[in-house]
């Protein structure tokens, strides 16, 4: 399968916050609070991919919804974390957000 640019920032994203020794620790309203900061790099990366300007504000929030849920799930099992399925989940919402298969608009 191929995974859009934006998926893999996003994957990447989750894996950098996940393997902080400080994450382990933290609740679910103190990921919450961590919304905005997730929200602004999302839209930092997507501001580089070519989107349809229609759709690319539901392409961040899918994207930013897609990442707090990882968190969100990692928080509630300390299960060891699953790349693949990260990346699959985050492809998933993305996709939906541009209604297909989003790494094929993108060059």
């Amino acid at each position: 399968m191929n995974y859009s640019p934006l998926s893999v920032h996003c994957t990447s994203l989750c894996l950098d916050i996940l393997m902080q020794h400080k994450f382990k620790p933290l609740n679910h309203y103190q990921i919450d609070d961590m919304r905005s900061d997730i929200y602004e790099l999302i839209a930092e990366r997507a501001a580089t991919e070519k989107l349809p300007q229609f759709k690319h504000q539901r392409v961040i929030d899918n994207a930013t919804c897609s990442v707090m849920a990882v968190l969100h799930q990692y928080c509630t099992v300390q299960d060891p974390v699953d790349t693949m399925w990260i990346l699959q989940s985050v492809e998933v919402q993305i996709s939906e957000a541009v209604g297909g298969n989003y790494h094929i608009i993108i060059d």
